[in-house]
């Protein structure tokens, strides 16, 4: 025959995933929970129809992975870490656009800056980048408010600490012998690349306080 009738799907597609939140929330941190100093008892992560497949957290952001590729973010975004230009602070979780046409595998949120990696092995990082902890290189833009691509072989994974990047190499992997590389510093120097170029890593902004002067205009890219 010409045609053939399509069959239906024995396994039904599950319905999403319910993730809870609890803690922290001055800066809506939490992934849509309310805006207050702190939520005492769980409550649930309201992004109707979206099934979670990974949500990171770090001090006042972060992101969340869907089983579909799809990275939200959400909370202070003053040195661009939930991956937009603007507002400064997020409340609710906001779709990253600049990562539309990437299938990303796994998301990590540092202290003020973020990585991903796609199913192809890119790493794309935005954020802080004062101690180089976007792996882009001496003389790159101290703050990254877009996902910007990192030029290296394919990564297999990827965590984010205060102000340091670890990455898995995925040929390494692949051949039984990973050696995880580092960017950034750490505070014991134990994980540093080279020296910080800007002193020890800096603190949050308070919430409310005017963005930092005297530090030149962000990268808008």
């Amino acid at each position: 025959p010409r045609f053939r009738r399509m069959e239906e799907d024995p396994q039904p597609r599950e319905p999403p995933a319910e993730a809870f939140v609890c803690g922290a929330n001055e800066s809506g941190q939490l992934l849509g929970g309310p805006v207050c100093d702190a939520l005492l008892s769980p409550v649930p992560l309201l992004l109707p129809g979206v099934r979670v497949a990974r949500v990171s957290l770090s001090l006042s952001h972060a992101l969340l992975l869907s089983d579909e590729g799809t990275v939200f973010s959400v909370g202070d975004n003053y040195c661009g870490q939930c991956g937009v230009h603007s507002p400064e602070q997020i409340t609710s979780p906001l779709r990253i656009e600049a990562l539309n046409t990437k299938a990303v595998a796994t998301v990590a949120a540092g202290a003020q800056h973020s990585a991903v990696v796609t199913s192809n092995g890119e790493l794309l990082t935005f954020g802080a980048n004062d101690h180089g902890q976007g792996g882009h290189g001496d003389g790159g833009a101290l703050d990254v408010r877009r996902p910007r691509l990192v030029h290296l072989g394919a990564v297999a994974d990827v965590s984010c600490g205060g102000a340091f990047t670890i990455l898995v190499d995925r040929e390494a992997v692949l051949g039984g012998a990973a050696a995880p590389t580092c960017t950034g510093s750490s505070a014991s120097a134990t994980l540093r690349a080279g020296p910080p170029r800007h002193g020890s890593p800096r603190s949050p902004r308070p919430r409310g306080a005017p963005s930092r002067p005297g530090r030149g205009t962000p990268s808008q890219s």
